[in-house]
């Protein structure tokens, strides 16, 4: 079996946990947001053949071989918290909220109920998808999968992951232990066959060189400018330093004249700077100290001595930092390609369910418009 891809791991949990995190008591609320599928809003229409005129007994949709009442899948919702019941009684000659009710279910609930659901048909093409494909799932594959995911997410174990599935749910809705794992195994299988385009790789990799060549040439500029500082009038006095501190620091402390709220060891001051030894005394000021992430200046303001018997002195000190762009935070080339892949697999994957879809006579009489702006119009 080969390596299961760290973003190919981690897009699969997204797409597992995207039905249980669209519910009302979540922080981000799905019925006001991207869905990550589509259009950031899709309105939610409620026809004479939509959730308005739904009893019981009636199809709410019907995919392949599975066909879902919204008694069924209402009953669903309210276990998951999507939805709320009771619903308030309205009070005679009360003002009407915006919050407009169908049968029972406020707006926002019907906009939950909308993506919830999304979100349950994408899961039942793709484990139909999985099944067609004979994909299937070994003890040594779960093992894999657990190692991996303990890895990539370190501090957490997967158990406690794995138990937010159960291995015989009592609703068909719900994802099944071995359900997981057969997308985990089937997103593999497909993943490593993804390939991406020559010329869209020599694209990106060629963005990424230009923007590293701005921020190294970025740095060039100002480090040349950085140097001549020390030869600014007041850099060798104490006041005449914070003055320049407050005019070029990138520091949080420059405001008060890059003076560090805390007094410092030499050692505490030497950590700072990647180890380099600090050796200036009261009322002077060092030449330029590099690190990865900054160029600096530092002044002793004032030696505080140790309390206690062999405590080393503390310096008051002030500084004029510049912090360096990161240009180390820019992808390399595996993260592009991977980066890539990953977009390509879920272009692929959007348009396989939507051929699993459209040709296994699927239907949604709850949502009519319920794949628009999701997947590829038929």
């Amino acid at each position: 079996m080969k390596p299961l891809r760290r973003h190919a791991l981690l897009l699969l949990v997204t797409t597992i946990l995207a039905v249980a995190s669209l519910c009302p008591g979540c922080s981000k609320n799905p019925a006001d947001t991207d869905d990550g599928q589509g259009a950031a809003t899709v309105p939610v229409e409620l026809s004479s053949a939509g959730m308005a005129k739904r009893s019981s007994g009636d199809l709410a949709f019907r995919y392949r071989d599975l066909r879902v009442s919204w008694g069924e899948l209402e009953s669903f919702l309210k276990d998951k918290g999507v939805i709320y019941r009771p619903a308030p009684i309205a009070q005679p000659n009360a003002p009407q909220s915006d919050e407009v009710k169908t049968n029972g279910l406020t707006t926002k609930e019907q906009k939950a109920a909308f993506f919830y659901l999304r979100g349950i048909i994408q899961q039942q093409a793709l484990l139909a998808m999985a099944r067609e494909a004979g994909t299937t799932v070994t003890e040594e594959d779960k093992l894999y999968f657990a190692k991996r995911w303990e890895e990539d997410n370190p501090g957490s174990k997967f158990d406690a992951y794995l138990s937010r599935f159960k291995a015989k749910p009592e609703s068909r809705l719900d994802l099944s232990q071995d359900d997981m794992f057969l997308l985990l195994k089937f997103m593999d299988e497909n993943l490593k066959n993804i390939k991406v385009p020559e010329n869209e790789l020599n694209d990106e990799l060629s963005r990424v060189k230009l923007m590293r060549n701005a921020l190294e040439d970025e740095l060039a500029k100002s480090r040349k400018e950085f140097e001549q500082i020390p030869s600014m009038d007041g850099f060798q006095t104490d006041e005449g330093f914070k003055r320049l501190a407050r005019e070029l620091s990138d520091g949080i402390e420059s405001d008060r004249g890059g003076v560090i709220d805390e007094p410092m060891t030499r050692q505490e001051i030497a950590e700072c700077n990647d180890g380099q030894p600090f050796l200036c005394n009261v009322g002077e000021s060092s030449g330029l100290i590099e690190t990865e992430t900054s160029l600096r200046y530092i002044r002793v303001l004032k030696e505080i001595p140790g309390v206690r018997a062999g405590e080393p002195e503390r310096l008051e000190i002030a500084q004029i930092l510049y912090a360096k762009r990161e240009i180390e935070g820019l992808p390399s080339e595996e993260k592009i390609k991977k980066d890539l892949q990953n977009k390509h697999y879920n272009l692929w994957a959007i348009k396989a369910m939507s051929k699993s879809l459209y040709s296994n006579d699927f239907e949604c009489p709850l949502f009519p418009n319920i794949l628009t702006g999701w997947i590829d119009a038929k």
